[in-house]
């Protein structure tokens, strides 16, 4: 009966520790603690567990000048969530604090709570940042009992009463520690998994409000653009007001208050001016505190956040709840979540801009380069035409207006293969009329391909180096070919031709200006506008060698090749 007693009074105190398990994991410091967001998490968990550990000391059992007691499960929890050196100081402390309260097992009971501890703690290294289990906690508490019990046994004299004593209090002792243990650790893992499943409903919000967006953000943060993504925010949340500003007035708000709070106003609320002035996020629980000057205003609680781009503040989104409905947590992890993601939109927007400005700036360089370049040599080709042939000089006029007319186009940075086809065969028949039937084009790419979307003006300079730098080089007939063909990411396009090749110590240079000897410039202008569209690894590749001629390969996207084509002039 006397083992039945203690087991009774134990498992009626530890409703206490449950208790407690509870009330922790419903605080935000659970979360914020658990999840390693405080950088005084360990300090946190400590100030915690010790009251617990030494409560547990308190709700014990007298037992022949000893106690009975769940006073381990707070040195053992704080091992498992903080580690060996929270579990070791928590031991430490009301290990102490049990010393003082005297007893013949005074030593051996504080030496055996820093022990439970410990062994907390190398079950929290054992599982390396996993979340623990409830059956894994449960064993580690038996065999942390089963230590404290040796160490009575060893260190508590006289050994009789140790024996007798170790006797009486060894189940109900370990049975109400690991059963504590397990229920504290299953309360905190469940409440850890109910965060985790809000985070994830939150970010799945964000993300669908963040690509929805998208389209609304790629000229920046407006007065239109705002609209439309408070308006997307507030559908799919149920939040009681939205809104955006920049830093100095309301760009768009829908919801409860837009009788008053209205787009192009100066900002008026407190909270909004604190958060453009700190540049952190702004968390508001009173109507008070919102400082909305408007008498009737109905919004009660608010989260600002703070829109950055480029370490340049933009404004701030603002989620408001009505009475009775205060901002909570999940309302907070999605306004950050919200913020970040269309700080990335607009910052994306702002690269795509930039890129396509350098795009265009990289074809308006390579216009001017072939316009001079290409003029003279015709010119001088069509006149020593126009006496013996002058339909042949008419047709070579009318060939050098559609290459000029095409090269002039500032409209679009992609076209057709077709497009940039036919611009090769007018170059191409300019040059025949110069170097006669020494130079030979031919054309091999299927029907199918012809309507693939390329960068404008990336074969025709390709085909100008292999004439000038390559074939017009050699005695024999010099032959280029152009061809496609469909590979698994997309469409490989090819210039191949016979002249005399690049010596191999001068291929890596030609793809970069300035470096090749004047040979590629126009190679390294296709090149480096292939990688500004479509990323690292897409441009151009050589094989060639001294008199062994020269293929150049570079490959359209699969996105562009299925016919992706909203940017072609």
């Amino acid at each position: 009966m006397e083992i039945h007693g203690i087991l009774f009074t134990l498992v009626k105190n530890m409703s206490v520790i449950v208790t407690f398990a509870y009330l922790f994991s419903k605080n935000d410091l659970f979360g914020h603690v658990i999840e390693r967001k405080y950088k005084l998490g360990k300090f946190y968990l400590i100030l915690l567990f010790v009251p617990l550990s030494i409560a547990g000391t308190y709700l014990s059992f007298g037992v022949l000048d000893a106690l009975a007691n769940i006073r381990s499960i707070g040195a053992i929890v704080g091992g498992i969530y903080g580690g060996p050196l929270v579990g070791v100081i928590v031991g430490l402390i009301s290990g102490f604090h049990r010393w003082t309260l005297g007893g013949f097992t005074a030593f051996s009971c504080a030496v055996g709570v820093v022990g439970s501890g410990l062994i907390g703690g190398l079950y929290h290294q054992y599982i390396k940042g996993k979340s623990p289990e409830t059956i894994g906690a449960m064993g580690v508490t038996t065999v942390a009992l089963v230590v404290e019990m040796a160490l009575v046994l060893l260190l508590s004299k006289p050994f009789d009463q140790a024996w007798h004593l170790v006797k009486i209090i060894t189940i109900p002792m370990t049975m109400s520690n690991v059963v504590g243990v397990g229920i504290f650790v299953n309360i905190l893992e469940s409440a850890r998994v109910e965060i985790d499943h809000v985070k994830a409903m939150q970010s799945r919000k964000a993300l669908n409000i963040a690509n929805q967006t998208l389209p609304y953000l790629r000229k920046g943060l407006a007065a239109q653009s705002a609209a439309r993504v408070v308006e997307l925010i507030y559908q799919e949340t149920d939040i009681d007001a939205v809104a955006i500003t920049d830093n100095e007035k309301i760009l768009a708000y829908i919801g409860v208050g837009s009788d008053h709070h209205l787009p192009g106003q100066e900002i008026r609320t407190r909270a909004t001016q604190s958060a453009l002035v700190n540049g952190g996020m702004v968390v508001v629980l009173e109507k008070d505190e919102i400082g909305c000057s408007h008498e009737g205003c109905l919004l009660n609680s608010a989260v600002v956040v703070p829109l950055w781009n480029n370490e340049q503040l933009l404004g701030v989104l603002k989620l408001y709840r009505v009475k009775g409905k205060s901002i909570s947590s999940s309302d907070i992890e999605l306004a950050r979540g919200i913020s970040c993601l269309l700080a990335n939109q607009i910052e994306i927007a702002r690269l795509s801009e930039q890129a396509q400005l350098t795009i265009e700036a990289e074809l308006k360089a390579l216009q001017t380069q072939i316009n001079p370049h290409f003029l003279f040599n015709s010119i001088n080709t069509i006149v020593s035409y126009c006496r013996t042939e002058p339909m042949k000089a008419r047709s070579l006029l009318l060939r050098l207006a559609e290459v000029f007319r095409y090269t002039l186009k500032s409209k679009g940075y992609l076209c057709a293969l077709e497009e940039e086809i036919k611009l090769v065969q007018d170059y191409m028949e300019i040059e025949q009329a110069r170097f006669g039937e020494r130079i030979n084009l031919e054309i091999d790419v299927a029907a199918d391909l012809f309507k693939v979307a390329i960068p404008r003006l990336s074969l025709q300079p390709l085909v100008e180096n292999a004439v000038k730098h390559g074939v017009s080089k050699i005695s024999g007939k010099g032959r280029i070919k152009i061809s496609a063909r469909k590979i698994d990411t997309g469409v490989e396009i090819m210039v191949i031709d016979n002249g005399v090749g690049i010596p191999d110590d001068k291929i890596d240079s030609v793809l970069n200006p300035g470096q090749g000897d004047n040979l590629g410039i126009g190679l390294s202008n296709v090149h480096t506008r292939l990688i500004n569209l479509f990323g690292e690894g897409s441009g151009i590749r050589i094989e060639s060698g001294e008199d062994l001629g020269t293929s150049l390969f570079f490959v359209v996207p699969e996105n562009l090749a299925d016919g992706d084509n909203t940017q072609i002039a």
